[in-house]
C-alpha cells in the first residue's frame, strides 16, 4: 500500500506534463499593412472591383501565408503613414530617390531593381486640341504650367524638363477637365488612364488630346516602410521576388485579362 501511494503523486505529475509535450506549436501568420492610392488609376487601382495591384499584391501574400490589409487613403497619407510606421508598405510606387529616406525599394546597387517591379507604365502628355505644345522625347517647350496629380512623381520629371507644376489636383479627372477649361498649358498623368478618360467623356474626347510621344515609361513596385523592411528584411525579398513570379505566371496573366492583354 505505501509503494502504491508514493506511486500516485508521481504519475499525476506525469499525467500533467503529457498535454504539454504533446501541444503543437502555435503558427503565427504575419500581418503585412499596405496602403494604396484612393483615387482609380485604371487599370492599377480600382474601387468597384480590385485593380491590377490589388490582386498581384492580394495573390503575393496569399501564397506567402501573409495575412494582407490592403487601405485606399490619399496618395500623400500614404506616403505620410510610412514615415510615421503606420502602413508597412504601399503599392504601385514609382521610384523618387527622396524616398529612400523612409521607403524601401528592391534595389540593384543604386538603382530599383526592374525586374521585381508591379509593372511597367508610361506618362503622357496631354493638351488642347490647337494649342502649342513641343515634346520631341528629350525637350519639353510648353507656355505656362503642367498639371499633374497631387502626390504623383511625374512632377520630378516635368521640372527636370524645365516646366512650372501645379499638382494641387487631387484626382486625374479634375486635372483634365481643369485643363479644358485652360488653367493648364497641358497635363502629365498615365497614358492608359489619361486616355480611357477621354473615352468615356465625349466633352473631354472632343476638346483634347494626348502628345504622340510618350513622356516618360517607368517601373512602379510594393514598397515598405524602412523600418518594417528591417525588421523583415527576407519577407520584404519573398514578397518581392513573389510578384516577379506571378507577373510571368500564364495562370496570373489569365486572372488579370479583364484588365490588362498583356504584362509588361
Amino acid at each position: 500500500m505505501m509503494k502504491t501511494a508514493s506511486f500516485l503523486p508521481w504519475l499525476a505529475c506525469l499525467v500533467a506534463a503529457v498535454p504539454q509535450a504533446w501541444a503543437a506549436p502555435v503558427a503565427t501568420q504575419p500581418q503585412l499593412r499596405l496602403c494604396h492610392n484612393q483615387d482609380e488609376s485604371f487599370p492599377w487601382i480600382m474601387k468597384a472591383t480590385p485593380g491590377f495591384s490589388q490582386i498581384l499584391a492580394s495573390e503575393a501574400a496569399r501564397q506567402l501565408n501573409v495575412d494582407l490589409r490592403l487601405t485606399a487613403m490619399p496618395w500623400e497619407d500614404c506616403l505620410r503613414a510610412l514615415r510615421e510606421g503606420k502602413s508597412d508598405g504601399a503599392v504601385s510606387a514609382a521610384f523618387a530617390e527622396e524616398r529612400l529616406q523612409f521607403a524601401a525599394y528592391p534595389m540593384a546597387g543604386r538603382k530599383p531593381d526592374d525586374a521585381l517591379r508591379m509593372y511597367n507604365n508610361s506618362f503622357s502628355l496631354f493638351q488642347r486640341k490647337g494649342d502649342k505644345l513641343a515634346w520631341d522625347g528629350k525637350t519639353l517647350t510648353v507656355k505656362g504650367s503642367v498639371g499633374v496629380r497631387q502626390g504623383s512623381s511625374i512632377g520630378l520629371r516635368v521640372k527636370a524638363l524645365g516646366a512650372s507644376v501645379d499638382d494641387s489636383s487631387t484626382s486625374y479627372l479634375q486635372l483634365l477637365r481643369r485643363l479644358s477649361k485652360g488653367e493648364f498649358a497641358a497635363v502629365a498623368l498615365e497614358t492608359q488612364e489619361g486616355n480611357a478618360s477621354l473615352l468615356q467623356d465625349f466633352n473631354l474626347r472632343s476638346t483634347l488630346v494626348s502628345a504622340p510621344l510618350p513622356l516618360l515609361k517607368e517601373p512602379f513596385f510594393t514598397i515598405f516602410s524602412k523600418t518594417w523592411a528591417d525588421r523583415n528584411p527576407a519577407l520584404a525579398k519573398s514578397f518581392w521576388q513573389q510578384e516577379q513570379k506571378l507577373r510571368k505566371s500564364p495562370d496570373f496573366a489569365l486572372k488579370v485579362r479583364h484588365l490588362v492583354k498583356t504584362i509588361d
